[in-house]
């Protein structure tokens, strides 16, 4: 599996497109829309993964949804006020498709078969995606750090548990955040003080 990270505009958010056998899953489409569609060529889009709510993680979803029709949406309905169109959240931004309410567990994308670990802190519906070697933790866990709980539906002692939750995992995972750079979940519980 090749994993495309994409890190533009002004909240450095990384998107990651994940391709194989020409099949394409789009996570956390916070890069504009032309930048994303731009690796997709060639490509069936079989999903889209929002590991959370915020608006700088889905900026392209509508745009992509549109592009690419049936393509379906997933995210944890913990966070639908964030994306709802009667609502105006801060730190939300209104999503005018419907999404697929995702759980804990396994997932069938395509023929991508992942694992939805529930990891709330961050928002009321963060949740890590879990596929093959590699932990897409959105804006759970980051290198060196971890993220905030202060917005809407944050919560700190959640978050610590969910932290909690990732010490369990293979240390052997690459892990992609939903900012900054790829690491490794070794390197972390070595050096994240939050994961000691």
């Amino acid at each position: 599996m090749k994993v495309i990270c994409l890190n533009q505009g002004k909240f450095q958010e990384n998107t990651y497109i994940c391709l194989e056998e020409k099949e394409a899953l789009i996570i956390d489409p916070g890069n504009s829309f032309s930048a994303i569609q731009s690796y997709l060529l060639g490509f069936q889009v079989v999903g889209i993964y929002l590991t959370h709510g915020h608006s700088d993680h889905t900026v392209a979803v509508d745009d992509l949804m549109d592009a690419y029709p049936n393509t379906p949406l997933y995210m944890h309905e913990g966070d639908r006020d964030l994306v709802d169109p009667n609502l105006l959240i801060p730190s939300g931004a209104p999503i005018y498709h419907p999404f697929l309410a995702v759980e804990e567990g396994m997932i069938q994308i395509g023929h991508f078969q992942a694992e939805v670990l529930y990891t709330p802190g961050h928002s009321m519906g963060s949740t890590c995606l879990l596929l093959k070697d590699c932990l897409f933790s959105g804006d759970t866990l980051f290198r060196g750090t971890i993220g905030r709980s202060d917005l809407y539906g944050g919560n700190e002692r959640d978050l610590m548990q969910s932290l909690q939750k990732l010490k369990n995992l293979n240390p052997g995972l690459k892990v992609y955040p939903g900012h900054d750079q790829v690491t490794s979940l070794a390197y972390e519980l070595q050096t994240n003080i939050f994961l000691r």
